[in-house]
C-alpha cells in the first residue's frame, strides 16, 4: 500500500511562500530593489507569521549595525586610555553619542548605555586628573620601595 504526503513525494513542486528551496542551505539571499535580506530557514507556514519573521531578520541586522557600531567606539575609547592618546576626550565623546544613539533606537537598554558612559566618563576624569606620565613615575617608585 502506498502512501501519499510531503513526508515522502520526493516529486514534490508545490512551494510554500517564504519556503527556502534548499533546507541543507543555513542562509539564503533575496535580492529585492538592490536591497539584500539574508533569512534564517523557518518553519512558518502562515503568511503573517513569514512576514514577521522577515521583519524580524531585517531589524536584527539593523540592530547589530548599531551595537557593533556602539562596541568599537568603546574599544576605541579604552584603547585610547591605555595609549595616552592625546585624542582621549574626543574618543569617549564619540563612544558616548554612539551607545546614545543605540539606546535611542532601542539596540541596547538606557541603563546599560548609561552605565557604560558613566564608567567612560569616571576614567576620563580620573585620565584629566592625574596626568598619565605621573601614575607611570608613581608606579615606578613603587615598585623600587618593595625590593
Amino acid at each position: 500500500m502506498s502512501q501519499t504526503g510531503p513526508w515522502n513525494s520526493h516529486e514534490q513542486t508545490k512551494q510554500i511562500t517564504g519556503q527556502i528551496p534548499t533546507p541543507h542551505v543555513k542562509y539564503s539571499a533575496v535580492v529585492k530593489e538592490k536591497q539584500v535580506i539574508f533569512w534564517r530557514k523557518t518553519l512558518a507556514n502562515i503568511k503573517s507569521q513569514i512576514k514577521r519573521n522577515r521583519q524580524n531578520e531585517k531589524r536584527r541586522i539593523r540592530n547589530r549595525n548599531f551595537r557593533g557600531a556602539a562596541r568599537t567606539a568603546i574599544t576605541a575609547a579604552r584603547e585610547a586610555f591605555i595609549e595616552n592618546d592625546p585624542n582621549t576626550k574626543e574618543a569617549v565623546l564619540k563612544a558616548i553619542s554612539t551607545l546614545d544613539s543605540a539606546a535611542q533606537r532601542g539596540v541596547i537598554h538606557p541603563n546599560n548605555a548609561s552605565r557604560r558612559k558613566g564608567r567612560l566618563m569616571k576614567r576620563l576624569a580620573a585620565f584629566i586628573a592625574a596626568p598619565p606620565a605621573a601614575e607611570e613615575a608613581s608606579k615606578k617608585k613603587k615598585s623600587s620601595s618593595k625590593k
